[in-house]
């Protein structure tokens, strides 16, 4: 079943999303929206392009060619982008890196995601692309891998293929092998799993896993099939009991503490995905050394959750939280929105009891403004606690996006009118600017 409404967000037509880089790990990331002209809604194509490193907002791309067409099975789609839309100029043997969603649509309500990379969120994780070598002969990049790491000590790695290798494939660190295997056919691919003992790896193995220095290699006789980054393989063994819905993100923050601490005296933020979606602090808040810590639609219990992993590890001079929006918009009471608020405050002070912790109020967004007298009793509920605390300050973001009369202001919101757009945020470093540098 088609469906398309050219009245909602683009996402949430039948379509699909792509996510290109110049390289994998990067804020360099363009994501395509596509809806393609196949239903009367849309008798041409819709594109939106977003700059993920910047928060640019590209409406159309006049330069991507979109064509489409519906047959019995479903539809097909053909594009071309062009490769100056990344910076590039390829040549043989340059690398981008690349994903993309297909998007599944019945209803306004009924929306599926359906993501080529096995890590389905290339919005945050910027390790979440396969890379693509133009015209570069060698490395077999149709091989998926997956690591393990079972009970503290048994690593174990899988590999998928499409093609068949006929012989003994190994898994070689430096010069030596850690471990053999074969690939055998599994529900029409070829897979060969590998497992050895961490306890008994050489002292090469824990050098690299510990400083990130040379990937393991696959080889297949004499040739280096493909590579396994030390960012793919665990470093720990975390058990976890549910809720686990967040458990990618967290990692993805640990891979980059275990590839570059943030340094003591930073400014963390902490929140939701407007936190997550701030891409420009670096303009908005000019002079301050921070670490972004947000994540998906995270609710108010789900950063107590993870608190001993997003807060705990580091010193930070100031603490900027924003959580709560998505408590109330899920049913959730403001009194029980406010409780857990508080018990972020009263656990960061216990670590950290010279912190500043700025506490932003609940913004009404268009899309949920029907729900503004529970936002504002929430607020209100925010100033009154806050008052218990002499470091934690209540920062008002709500009201400068309203109109005079109370409206949610539209111009401040994406498409979505849910989240910020580049206007909104420049507002909201207006508003943190001068407390957290002194400086209008």
């Amino acid at each position: 079943m088609l469906y398309q409404d050219n009245t909602g967000p683009l996402w949430r037509n039948d379509g699909f999303e792509i996510f290109l880089s110049d390289q994998k790990g990067t804020r360099n990331i363009v994501q395509y929206l596509i809806a393609p002209a196949l239903t009367d809604a849309f008798p041409e194509a819709r594109i939106e392009k977003n700059n993920l490193g910047t928060s640019g907002r590209f409406l159309s791309d006049p330069d991507l060619l979109v064509a489409s067409t519906v047959n019995e099975n479903g539809y097909t789609v053909e594009l071309g982008i062009p490769f100056y839309s990344l910076g590039m100029s390829p040549a043989k043997g340059d690398t981008i890196a690349f994903n993309f969603y297909i998007g599944d649509s019945d209803s306004p309500s009924h929306h599926s995601k359906y993501s080529w990379h096995y890590n389905d969120n290339s919005y945050q994780n910027h390790d979440a692309l396969y890379p693509v070598v133009l015209s570069k002969n060698g490395l077999y990049h149709n091989i998926l891998t997956r690591a393990t790491l079972t009970d503290t000590v048994q690593y174990g790695i899988q590999l998928v293929s499409r093609i068949p290798f006929d012989g003994e494939i190994r898994l070689m660190q430096a010069d030596l092998a850690m471990a053999t295997s074969r690939f055998k056919p599994v529900n029409g691919y070829w897979q060969a799993d590998f497992e050895f003992d961490a306890a008994e790896a050489s002292t090469a193995f824990r050098k690299s896993i510990a400083d990130f220095s040379e990937p393991l290699q696959v080889v297949f006789g004499e040739t280096t099939v493909t590579a396994i980054h030390w960012l793919y393989i665990p470093r720990r063994y975390v058990s976890i009991p549910a809720p686990r819905r967040f458990e990618n993100e967290i990692f993805l923050f640990e891979k980059e503490d275990a590839r570059n601490f943030p340094p003591k005296g930073a400014t963390l933020f902490v929140g939701s995905s407007s936190i997550r979606l701030w891409r420009t602090l670096d303009e908005d808040i000019p002079g301050i050394t921070y670490i972004n810590r947000g994540f998906g639609g995270s609710l108010t219990d789900e950063v107590l959750y993870y608190f001993d992993r997003i807060v705990a590890p580091y010193h930070p001079k100031n603490i900027v939280y924003f959580t709560g929006t998505n408590d109330l918009a899920s049913g959730r009471t403001p009194e029980e929105t406010v409780a857990n608020v508080e018990e972020f405050i009263v656990r960061s002070n216990a670590l950290f009891p010279d912190v500043n912790i700025f506490i932003l109020s609940n913004t009404i967004a268009v899309s949920r403004k029907h729900l503004h007298e529970r936002y504002h009793q929430a607020n209100s509920l925010l100033q009154q606690m806050l008052k218990k605390y002499e470091n934690a300050v209540y920062v008002d973001v709500t009201t400068p996006g309203l109109t005079a009369d109370g409206r949610p202001r539209p111009e401040i919101y994406t498409a979505d009118s849910l989240h910020l757009n580049r206007v909104g945020y420049e507002m909201w470093g207006d508003i943190l600017r001068p407390q957290l540098t002194g400086s209008p």
